[in-house]
């Protein structure tokens, strides 16, 4: 996820560079890039919004990567979600 003041165009060359490997998404957090403007732009919103992206794409599990505003996002979704064990 890209910092603040910055778009999902961050990670252009980054997702590019990975598409032989993985399935890399950047998404445009909520007032950025081409997402709609919002009412709410807290710490829970934006993680709310990642939790609803990764259910919309069907994904249980997922790398989240971000610099910035979008690490701070990233870590507080990690922090937030639910794991499952591996045994």
């Amino acid at each position: 996820m890209h910092g603040g003041r910055l778009t999902a165009r961050t990670w252009d060359y980054v997702c590019l560079g990975l598409r032989d490997q993985v399935r890399a998404v950047a998404l445009d957090m909520r007032g950025h890039g081409d997402s709609d403007r919002a009412d709410d732009y807290t710490l829970d919103a934006r993680v709310a919004d990642v939790a609803a992206v990764l259910d919309t794409l069907g994904w249980s599990t997922a790398h989240l990567v971000g610099m910035s505003l979008g690490g701070l996002t990233a870590a507080h979704y990690a922090a937030a979600a639910p794991t499952e064990s591996p045994l």
